[in-house]
């Protein structure tokens, strides 16, 4: 099973996939997640080394982007700096995870077992390997994730891999990788904002043609759920 939303800005495109493995009897023991930031530069291949923890460490491809490690915060963000930008932007920026969810084996309410804000308890300790910049800690509940960034042809692949150290068994983990994108590339009313449909490519609230002019009082909050093959309910219940 898979979901692919896609955003579009100029030369920069955002795709999501993911993967599940199940096993023992259809609980979810492990869970490989993978996400894309596409673009139109070409990658340089990096040799295996340490990645020391300095806010100003970057890798960079042979096109001139650069992903750039950020150490302020405790949860792993990467900013991803086109050619020509000065390091310090923060155009696009990469949380991954923003938060992994998970839903108990024979239960139907979903739980948190990390977030950004919290970070690892032991902290982030990174590591370049070949192209990728990778972390791996242990996650509540004994469930142990890595998650890498790796430097491709056509731009940057982020991938997790949960491994269940615990006995509880786990319906569905899910990791979600938050691509934060201001300045140029913010997109207020979704009108650059494209998903896959089964009936093909479209703007995300294509629905909604009246969005590129109403007051922003009007369209503000504003939520749009896409799928390319998982059910999205009619009607979302607001939280609280």
């Amino acid at each position: 099973m898979g979901v692919v939303s896609k955003r579009c800005f100029g030369q920069v495109l955002v795709r999501v996939e993911l993967e599940i493995t199940q096993a023992m009897g259809g609980s979810v023991k492990a869970i490989v997640v993978s996400a894309i930031l596409l673009s139109t530069s070409v990658v340089a291949s990096a040799r295996a080394q340490t990645l020391q923890t300095t806010p100003n460490y970057l890798i960079q491809n042979a096109a001139g982007m650069r992903l750039v490690v950020q150490t302020e915060d405790p949860g792993a963000i990467l900013l991803v700096v086109l050619p020509g930008v000065p390091t310090s932007d923060h155009a696009i920026e990469i949380i991954f995870p923003e938060h992994v969810t998970a839903v108990r084996h024979g239960r139907k309410l979903a739980e948190q077992l990390y977030s950004y804000h919290r970070g690892l308890s032991h902290g982030l300790m990174w590591r370049r390997v070949g192209r990728a910049l990778e972390y791996e800690g242990d996650l509540t509940d004994g469930v142990h994730m890595l998650a890498r960034a790796t430097l491709e042809d056509d731009g940057v692949r982020f991938h997790y891999e949960f491994v269940n150290r615990s006995d509880q068994a786990y319906d569905m983990i899910y990791a979600v990788t938050d691509p934060r994108l201001t300045a140029l590339f913010h997109d207020v009313r979704l009108e650059r904002t494209y998903v896959h449909h089964k009936d093909g490519f479209d703007l995300l609230a294509s629905e909604t043609p009246a969005r590129s002019t109403m007051p922003l009082d009007r369209w503000l909050p504003a939520r749009y759920l896409a799928s390319f093959s998982w059910p999205v309910p009619a009607k979302s219940a607001p939280s609280n």
